[in-house]
C-alpha cells in the first residue's frame, strides 16, 4: 500500500488502536468489546506473540458474525466520509466475497441518542499474512457517532477458522494514512481528580469544534480550570 502523507496530527480517532494489550486477561484487548452470535461457537483470545486480538470459530449453525468492536462511541460529522483500516490475517475454511467466510471490517453508525442506524461492511478477506484492509463510507445525514468492528463472518455450517486483528485506525477522509499509534496518548481532566482539589474545570464539546471533531471549553462556573495532556511514550 502506498504511503499517504498525513494532513493533520493525530488523525486516528480510535483510543486503544494498537489492539496490543489485554490488561484484565479476559481474551479481549483493552478498549474493545466482544460481540457474540448464537449461531457460532466462538472464543476470543489475545495472541501475546503477535500482540493481536484473535477470534476463533470452531463451528457454526448458519450465518453468524462474532466480532470485536470499540467500547466507546466515536463522534462523527454527518454526511462526511470516514475510512476504517486494520491489519488482518486469517486461517481456516475461508471463502472471499460479500457472502463468504472469514474476516470483515465494519463501520456502524448511530444517531445522537446512540441508537443504531446502519452499517457499512467490507467483503471477506482471505489473507494469511497480516495485511492492511480498509473500508470508506459516508456517515448518514442523522449520524452523530460510530463504532468499528473486526468480524469473523460465517456464511454457513461449514465455517471454521481463526482471525487476527491489530493496528486499527478510523479517520476522516477517503484514504488510510500511515497507521498512527494512539495508545500512549489521552486527554485527562484534572477537575475530576479529587487529589488535585479542582471543583470545576473544562468540558469537552462538539458545539464549537471549528475544523475538528471536539473542542474544550471552560464550564459556566469554573474554578481553577485546568486541562492536561498525558503521554505514555512507547519504548521505541
Amino acid at each position: 500500500m502506498a504511503t499517504i502523507t498525513k494532513r493533520l496530527s493525530f488523525e486516528n480517532l480510535l483510543p486503544y488502536a494498537s489492539m496490543g494489550k489485554d490488561t484484565d486477561g479476559d481474551g479481549v484487548v483493552d478498549g474493545w468489546t466482544k460481540v457474540t452470535d448464537a449461531n457460532a461457537s466462538a472464543s476470543w483470545l489475545f495472541d501475546d506473540t503477535e500482540k493481536a486480538q484473535v477470534i476463533n470459530v470452531t463451528a457454526a449453525t448458519g450465518t453468524a458474525v462474532p466480532a470485536v468492536e470499540t467500547t466507546d462511541f466515536i463522534s462523527v460529522v454527518a454526511d462526511t466520509q470516514y475510512t476504517f483500516s486494520a491489519y488482518i490475517k486469517a486461517e481456516g475454511n475461508l471463502v472471499a466475497g460479500a457472502s463468504g467466510t472469514g474476516p470483515q471490517i465494519e463501520i456502524a453508525w448511530y444517531d445522537s441518542s446512540q441508537v443504531f442506524l446502519s452499517s457499512d461492511v467490507a467483503g471477506v478477506f482471505t489473507d494469511t499474512d497480516l495485511t492492511r484492509q480498509s473500508i470508506t463510507a459516508t456517515a448518514p445525514s442523522n449520524a452523530a457517532y460510530a463504532k468499528v468492528r473486526i468480524v469473523f463472518r460465517c456464511n454457513d455450517s461449514s465455517a471454521y477458522g481463526t482471525v487476527w486483528g491489530k493496528w486499527a485506525q478510523f479517520q476522516e477522509g477517503t484514504t488510510a494514512t500511515d497507521y498512527e499509534e494512539t495508545d500512549f496518548f489521552e486527554i485527562i481532566n484534572p477537575a475530576g481528580d479529587a487529589n488535585d482539589g479542582y471543583t470545576y474545570g473544562w468540558e469537552k464539546t462538539s458545539a464549537k469544534k471549528y475544523d475538528g471533531v471536539y473542542a474544550y471549553k471552560t464550564v459556566a462556573s469554573g474554578q481553577y480550570p485546568a486541562i492536561a495532556f498525558r503521554f505514555r511514550t512507547p519504548p521505541n
